[in-house]
């Protein structure tokens, strides 16, 4: 039947839109970007002229992110979706193309982990295959006089310097918050004292860590509630099998990012998507703002604090800061990303204490749902 795919404009996910398609199947496709009818198309970077040039060369149809597939605040605390990135796109995407006929979605999700991951230097000095590491800085030196010692002294500042930043603790300002009670905060310091982000130097071990689950239980889940099912081919444990038994050295590229999958699948993409180099999204860097960015703050504010159970949250939410950060206009000194994150840390509590109330009575909350 249909499968449904989505498609990001990204190396990952695009070859698996391109791969279902040259199979044979029929598919209907989604992006989170925005339409281009609601943002228009930007002068420079935009991920959506890759998907143009995909659907293009591929003779298929892309359904970008529009106002009708978006869900209010009431829909998705009634859901009770989980608090984790990218919650409502999942949403949002698999609701459309069950609406489309589509019983599965395929996804670019844990490329980065496994086959298409963005190997550096770093990596091979960590792992122990110090010969790897220092012939890339003995080629950079060649030429130049007293290479042995330069590729040496380089090397090791190098490495140091990638130690120090990669395998540092995560910043304080990740747990340090006016809106967190103080004895919150301490746990947090321990807690992540000794956690590494692994992602960036060793991913086999980010992966044997679970940080490939969040997102897989997030699309079981929101699948589960539009009747799909995600499948995920780059997390597969034969394709992840595959990609650490590839030296790690060759995929340390000099000049291209992710080198041997781009150089993999070169044949079957649009010269745009062999191009691409960025990750985030390009194009929802132009969203308008807001007319009124204090008052949509102070809103946000009050409904989130409206629906959090203060006794839940005793030991962790300074309530007394919050009203004051909201009744005095303290929050105007602060930074427009802190703002953001004081908003989205109230979010995925009122997101986390809804999960936990519909865990625990479910089927009270089924039946809300049915008479809603």
């Amino acid at each position: 039947g249909l499968i449904g795919a989505e498609l990001s404009g990204g190396l990952d996910s695009s070859v698996i839109d391109i791969l279902i398609n040259r199979h044979g199947r029929r598919g209907c496709y989604f992006s989170w970007s925005n339409d281009p009818q609601v943002l228009p198309l930007r002068d420079a970077e935009d991920e959506r002229r890759v998907i143009f040039d995909i659907c293009d060369q591929e003779g298929i149809e892309c359904h970008f992110l529009t106002a009708k597939d978006k869900v209010g605040h009431e829909k998705m605390l009634r859901q009770g979706m989980p608090p984790f990135a990218d919650t409502p796109q999942l949403g949002f995407g698999s609701a459309w193309m069950h609406r489309q006929g589509a019983r599965v979605v395929f996804t670019g999700h844990g490329g980065d982990e496994g086959v298409s991951h963005r190997a550096n230097r770093f990596e091979l000095f960590y792992n122990r295959e110090f010969l790897a590491y220092f012939r890339l800085y003995w080629k950079d030196f060649k030429g130049k006089p007293l290479r042995l010692l330069r590729t040496l002294r380089t090397g090791l500042l190098d490495a140091l310097a990638r130690w120090k930043q990669l395998t540092a603790p995560a910043p304080e300002a990740a747990y340090d918050s006016p809106v967190l009670q103080r004895s919150f905060q301490a746990r947090m310091r321990g807690l992540f004292r000794d956690q590494r982000m692994y992602f960036f130097f060793a991913p086999e071990k980010y992966v044997m860590q679970g940080g490939t689950r969040p997102r897989l239980d997030n699309a079981a889940y929101q699948g589960a509630q539009a009747g799909m099912r995600y499948l995920f081919p780059y997390v597969d444990y034969r394709v992840m099998d595959y990609a650490v038994s590839i030296p790690r050295r060759l995929y340390v590229g000099q000049t291209s990012s992710r080198k041997i999958f781009r150089e993999a699948f070169r044949d079957i993409m649009p010269k745009s998507l062999y191009d691409v180099h960025y990750k985030d999204l390009a194009s929802i860097r132009d969203l308008p703002r807001k007319d009124d960015q204090k008052k949509r703050f102070q809103y946000n504010i009050s409904y989130l604090t409206e629906h959090l159970d203060r006794e839940y949250w005793k030991d962790i939410l300074d309530f007394d800061a919050i009203a004051a950060m909201e009744l005095t206009g303290a929050h105007r000194s602060r930074e427009e990303s802190a703002r953001k994150a004081l908003v989205a840390t109230l979010y995925r509590a009122v997101l986390i204490q809804d999960m936990v109330k519909i865990s625990q009575n479910w089927r009270q909350a089924e039946d809300e749902n049915e008479a809603i």
